[in-house]
């Protein structure tokens, strides 16, 4: 689905947000965000053979394979020509269940933006890198500074941040709500005879085509239907007396 809902302005700003990490998840949310906020939205390619060439080829520093391949989708944008990157470092995720007082993302995560931008030397592009450091657990009011305090490069008024932010919430909870449906609605539609898999993993990991190799397709091939853990209601299942420090969501 496109969440663009409007179309820029002539002459706007050509904003590059990579198809990397936890985008996957947020997607609804960032595009939405920068869409609203007057931008021209322009999404990395999908993972191929040559953007994971060029990440791998780009690190300064060993990291975990879904960190190498966002190398590759920064680059894919500086190729597009850019106008600048929105690269959003978020440290937590807003708590989605009892399970957790927070939940925090991967460090290499956390650090995505910081690595590549050095990695790539960026800072010599005359391009800005806007990297939004996201706590989504201490509110939307946080959320709202540190959306607005990394486009002032951009020279943006707080209140178009807050309209935006109220969109892009409503966006990404609209997501959150059709794949929850399409979940219930696929258990649902399994007949005893069907053969069906969750696949676990998180969504850069999991939903990436490029990375995952295709498994989903592979599952249909033999028969198999693929379901991704993130359609499942999972967090209506109490673990805390068993996992009572689960920090990832």
């Amino acid at each position: 689905r496109d969440y663009t809902p409007t179309k820029p302005a002539e002459g706007a700003k050509r904003v590059g947000l990579p198809r990397m990490l936890f985008v996957h998840e947020m997607l609804p949310f960032f595009k939405t965000f920068l869409a609203e906020m007057g931008f021209e939205v322009v999404l990395s390619d999908y993972t191929t053979k040559n953007i994971i060439h060029d990440g791998v080829e780009a690190v300064a520093s060993e990291s975990c394979f879904p960190v190498k391949v966002a190398h590759g989708h920064v680059i894919d944008l500086i190729n597009k020509g850019v106008d600048a990157v929105f690269m959003p470092s978020a440290i937590s995720l807003e708590k989605q269940n009892a399970l957790t007082d927070k939940s925090f993302t991967c460090p290499y995560v956390q650090t995505s933006p910081y690595v590549i931008s050095a990695a790539l030397d960026l800072e010599t592009k005359e391009m800005p890198v806007l990297v939004p450091k996201l706590f989504f657990e201490r509110g939307d009011a946080a959320l709202v500074n540190a959306l607005h305090d990394s486009l002032k490069p951009l020279g943006v008024k707080k209140g178009d941040v807050r309209r935006a932010f109220k969109a892009a919430q409503s966006a990404q909870n609209e997501f959150y709500a059709r794949i929850k449906t399409r979940g219930i609605e696929v258990l649902e539609g399994l007949d005893k005879d069907d053969n069906a898999v969750v696949i676990i993993g998180r969504p850069y990991n999991t939903c990436d085509g490029g990375i995952n190799l295709e498994m989903p397709k592979k599952f249909r091939d033999l028969g198999t239907l693929a379901i991704p853990m993130d359609f499942l209601p999972v967090e209506e299942v109490e673990l805390s007396h068993e996992w009572d420090n689960m920090y990832w969501k």
